[in-house]
């Protein structure tokens, strides 16, 4: 059981486990993440005496510069969540899925914290031959702060086909590649029938949403449509199902609900219900039929200057059809896929159907000086889609697709004929793990670990469990590195790593130490802050007795790198950093000083950006020294050449 658990926190163990299954075959896809409720208890651990539940707080930068500025001690706090990580393979394993880190926080998580989990993902996924591409999470409050620092800021603007600076960023281990970026299209959708469900005709709602011709689009022909089809066919068999009308907090987040108002079930009088029907985008002559029917219908109604709720049911029937050929007929749909033979299509689709959101955001911002609203901030405001599900929902179709353009770009030499399920586009994979682990009662922390690592093995190990002539040699005929039978179940090289990894670590302690200690900074640094000089001052009175290469060395978080490279091609590096020659050493030196020097003056620009700004996140700051080749300019002219 101990060799099943994955280690909460930034460990690297699992990542050399997937690079042992597929073999050192590299695998091109994207990653997700998301949140799953603990079970908030503390626990005492019988074997390392220490207490389980608490999480740690220490690795986001502000809450500690908070903690020294206002003289308090970071809290411990129970753990109430775990942030959990996963890879979805698109080639050349497709649907591959790899369990990746989570992180324990106490539902304090930030988007700070959130860049630094997604930096160590990306750089481990990267040494394991798992190249990231892609990345999707949900549309939640800190994942939105993620993507905004992601992109750098860069406004989305109000165009609903985000532009290429919003949707993707760049590798921080290969800058020459880009990942890209999109939420959750399931979250997407909910929130847009969100929109319309708060949309009250009498404007009692939330919203009071208004179409670019100024027609309200509310609720009420959701609610008349299946009052009609009640009627007629009885409650047990209308088309829209109950609960998709009165919803409740469950029904809310229930995304076949959501489904339901943009589908073929919605009937409103102006329109046949057998006209209503969707089809899937293999044939786009037919997607879309809808939508020229009630651009039709909408246009001899204005001539004849029909009454107000016929303008209102078809301005909800054109949100609701709109919505249904995006998500229901492609985005959501399982048979659909994109290829390089429809890319092009599907593509010049949805930017005619993103279109229309476009024109109703103009429309919506227009108002802000329109005098029917006598300049009242919320009025105008109200009658539009939120600005943040507009940008969410802008970032989530163009960045998909950008993907999947993407993925059939580069697999052109590799695999041809490759799709891209258009179920990509969500994280449902994620949600369903979460499903399985409530249901094995492993939602708990002291559970959490064990039940994330065993998991994806428990078929292999109710194969051992159940084999009464069990032997090792009665596994496939692999070269193994090593006699335990788990190691081997699982196709793992753990024993191979720990060993090179205590080699590397004996051959470290081994450098020889300088004649005279070593600065932490280059001798000519100087701080741009006050703050900056006081910390130099503390700092430079600590010199070190040991070369950097020693000290790196016998870091732990170092130790974690050079344990995943093991058998990677990134081994031969950590292999000739404790072979360094005297003058290699001091290069490596001035080279990790300049680096110091560059993190010392990163955490001197947050401290004095204004608070909440991009700027002002460390984590930020330290990813951008990565993907603006900062990094790789300081290895390529200060450390040794063999290196």
């Amino acid at each position: 059981k101990a060799k099943m658990n994955i280690k909460e926190g930034y460990t690297t163990e699992l990542y050399g486990w997937a690079f042992d299954q597929h073999k050192g075959a590299t695998e091109y896809g994207h990653i997700l993440c998301d949140e799953i409720k603990l079970k908030s208890d503390l626990w005492w651990n019988g074997e390392s005496h220490e207490i389980i539940g608490f999480s740690d707080e220490i690795r986001d930068f502000s809450k500690v510069v908070g903690s020294v500025t206002n003289a308090t001690n970071l809290k411990k706090e129970p753990v109430t969540y775990a942030n959990v990580f996963r890879f979805r393979s698109s080639f050349p394993t497709p649907n591959k899925i790899v369990n990746l880190n989570f992180f324990f926080n106490s539902g304090s998580l930030t988007g700070n914290e959130l860049l630094s989990q997604f930096n160590h993902v990306v750089i481990a996924c990267e040494m394991a031959n798992m190249q990231v591409h892609g990345f999707v999470s949900d549309a939640g409050g800190n994942n939105a702060r993620l993507m905004t620092l992601l992109r750098e800021n860069n406004d989305v603007g109000d165009n609903a086909w985000a532009p290429d600076n919003c949707i993707r960023c760049k590798n921080p281990v290969d800058t020459s590649r880009h990942i890209y970026l999109w939420h959750c299209s399931v979250h997407i959708l909910k929130s847009l029938r969100n929109q319309l469900f708060a949309s009250k005709g009498d404007g009692s709602g939330v919203r009071y949403l208004l179409s670019n011709e100024n027609h309200h689009i509310t609720w009420q022909p959701i609610v008349d449509s299946y009052e009609r089809d009640k009627g007629s066919n009885a409650i047990d068999q209308a088309r829209i199902p109950l609960g998709a009308i009165h919803l409740d907090k469950w029904s809310l987040m229930n995304v076949r609900y959501a489904k339901d108002h943009s589908a073929s079930e919605l009937s409103i009088d102006v329109i046949p219900k057998d006209h209503l029907f969707k089809k899937t985008a293999h044939d786009l002559e037919y997607v879309g039929v809808d939508l020229e029917r009630v651009k039709i219908l909408k246009s001899k109604a204005m001539a004849v200057n029909c009454d107000a709720a016929v303008k209102q049911n078809l301005s909800t029937l054109e949100f609701c059809v709109v919505v249904g050929d995006i998500f229901n007929s492609i985005l959501l749909c399982k048979e659909e896929r994109f290829s390089e033979s429809n890319i092009v299509s599907l593509e010049r689709f949805l930017r005619s159907r993103t279109e229309y959101f476009a024109k109703m955001r103009r429309a919506h911002i227009a108002r802000k000086t329109d005098g029917r609203f006598n300049g009242e901030t919320r009025s105008w405001q109200r009658t539009g889609i939120a600005f943040e599900t507009f940008r969410n929902f802008s970032l989530t179709v163009s960045g998909f697709v950008a993907y999947a353009k993407s993925m059939i770009k580069i697999s052109a030499q590799v695999m041809p004929r490759l799709y891209i399920p258009c179920l990509h586009s969500n994280q449902s994979t994620i949600e369903s793990l979460f499903s399985l682990i409530r249901s094995m009662n492993f939602d708990r922390v002291d559970k959490f670990s064990r039940g994330y690592g065993t998991i994806d093995f428990r078929h292999a190990a109710k194969a051992v469990s159940s084999s009464k002539t069990y032997e090792a040699e009665n596994l496939d005929e692999e070269i193994h590195d090593s006699n335990d039978v788990m190691e081997q179940l699982v196709h793992r090289s753990d024993t191979k790593r720990s060993d090179q990894l205590d080699m590397w670590i004996s051959e470290g302690a081994n450098i020889t130490a300088p004649a005279n200690d070593v600065e932490q900074f280059p001798t000519n640094y100087i701080p741009q802050t006050p703050t900056g000089q006081r910390a130099l001052n503390a700092i430079k009175t600590n010199t070190l007795t040991q070369h950097f290469a020693s000290v790196l060395i016998a870091s732990q978080d170092f130790q974690k790198w050079m344990l995943l490279s093991v058998s990677t091609q990134h081994a031969e590096y950590f292999a000739k950093l404790p072979k360094l020659t005297a003058s290699e050493l001091v290069e490596f030196d001035n080279g990790c000083q300049q680096i110091q020097a560059v993190i010392f003056r990163a955490m001197e620009g947050c401290l004095a950006s204004a608070k909440n700004s991009v700027d002002s996140s460390f984590e930020f700051r330290l990813y951008k020294i990565q993907t603006h080749g900062i990094l790789n300019g300081i290895c390529q002219v200060n450390f040794p050449s063999s290196l």
